[in-house]
């Protein structure tokens, strides 16, 4: 009884340690944020964005713009490219004044199209052109400023969706693998992870809604590992495609490779695929041998979310359960022997449909984090209970 009474003492007191330790490492990282910082290996920032009817994120995505900009060093170059096309609400005008106010701050170069034109003059997609194939010529004309920087050495782009990012996490981005990547992403969200469609692990297999997102054990294993309160935020690991709302892409790719967004009908799938998802198959044919393995990297240290409540929720309130379910994945891992790249030979050997993207292990931690939460309930219950306080209290000595 006495080891009953203990248990539900320190289940009572988990959820105030929990916050405060929140409190701790927020006010850490506040006062730990550097002023500038130096990237290892990019001289040059050109970040592009896509925007269609988003008024409400704009004032706050211009604000975590400026802060990024901000943090990189004064002889790193900056480009800014926003297009937009075919809005219902004030996202043209809410981008002409605040974003074309905040490069005039800072100075950056910028090309800020509202209500562009794409795919050859028109407006909005027309209606015998599939929805890939317009989303590809958006996302080209974002890029089109590009080819005409007088200073490209050792370039990075920075795609950004409609997102809402903590700045500090596009330089983590930059810094995955120090910067030896032709591409690096984060995680997007809404409640439960978002990008389903693109992202593949190094298996061609979907992730999963929840964690460990991976489905093979290998990527699992790495993603746990990179993962963690204290851990390094440049971690990353190998992935045959993703995307996940903020991207940075080697700018050899466009520059010297001539990759571009397109759409085609999958070979492999026989079906329509993402321009995303075609764009990491075009960075990964251009790999030789087994080099495609580190081509693209996740790096699940960098979130971002399709609004700003949202974004807080999974960077803050999130982390409760983000960590404890990878902590619990970390203790299964240790009983599995993992060996091997776990790579399939084939770079662009891919799943096609998305239904496979259930996770058995994923089912196992869910299951034993709502276990825990169940048993926290149910022992509370039984301590309020006065009859059991009661006896509880009679046997102590």
């Amino acid at each position: 009884m006495r080891f009953l009474v203990m248990i539900n003492l320190r289940l009572k007191l988990f959820p105030i340690s929990w916050i405060v330790l929140s409190i701790g490492i927020s006010l850490w990282v506040s006062f730990n944020t550097p002023t500038k910082v130096k990237l290892t290996r990019w001289k040059n920032i050109y970040v592009a964005i896509n925007l269609r009817n988003n008024e409400e994120i704009i004032p706050e995505m211009t604000s975590r713009l400026r802060g990024f900009f901000s943090l990189l060093e004064d002889d790193v170059g900056k480009f800014l490219s926003v297009f937009t096309n075919n809005n219902d609400d004030s996202t043209d005008e809410l981008v002409e004044l605040m974003m074309g106010e905040m490069v005039a701050d800072l100075g950056i170069p910028s090309k800020i199209v509202v209500n562009g034109t794409s795919c050859g003059g028109f407006t909005r997609k027309p209606e015998s052109m599939s929805r890939i194939e317009w989303l590809a010529c958006v996302r080209n004309s974002a890029m089109q400023p590009l080819f005409n920087l007088s200073d490209s050495e050792e370039l990075a782009v920075v795609f950004l969706n409609d997102v809402i990012f903590d700045p500090m996490d596009l330089v983590y981005l930059l810094e995955t693998n120090s910067g030896d990547f032709e591409m690096s992403c984060g995680l997007d969200f809404y409640f439960n992870f978002y990008d389903l469609w693109v992202t593949r692990g190094i298996d061609g297999n979907f992730f999963s809604t929840y964690p460990p997102y991976a489905q093979d054990l290998l990527s699992a294993s790495k993603l746990m590992a990179a993962v963690s309160p204290w851990g390094s935020n440049t971690d990353g690991i190998p992935v045959k495609c993703c995307w996940n709302g903020a991207v940075v892409i080697n700018g050899e790719n466009f520059l010297r490779e001539g990759i571009r967004f397109r759409s085609e009908i999958s070979p492999i799938c026989g079906t329509q695929q993402s321009e995303c998802k075609i764009f990491c198959e075009d960075i990964l044919r251009n790999r030789k041998g087994n080099n495609w393995i580190e081509a693209i990297k996740l790096n699940p240290n960098v979130i971002v979310a399709y609004g700003k409540k949202l974004f807080y929720y999974n960077k803050l309130i999130r982390n409760f359960y983000f960590y404890l379910i990878f902590f619990m994945g970390k203790f299964l891992m240790f009983q599995f022997s993992v060996s091997g790249e776990g790579a399939d030979n084939s770079a662009l050997s891919m799943n096609c449909s998305v239904e496979t993207s259930t996770s058995y292990l994923s089912a196992i931690l869910v299951g034993i984090f709502w276990s825990g939460i169940v048993l926290f309930i149910f022992s509370n219950l039984l301590w309020r209970n006065r009859l059991w306080r009661r006896i509880c209290m009679q046997l102590e000595p």
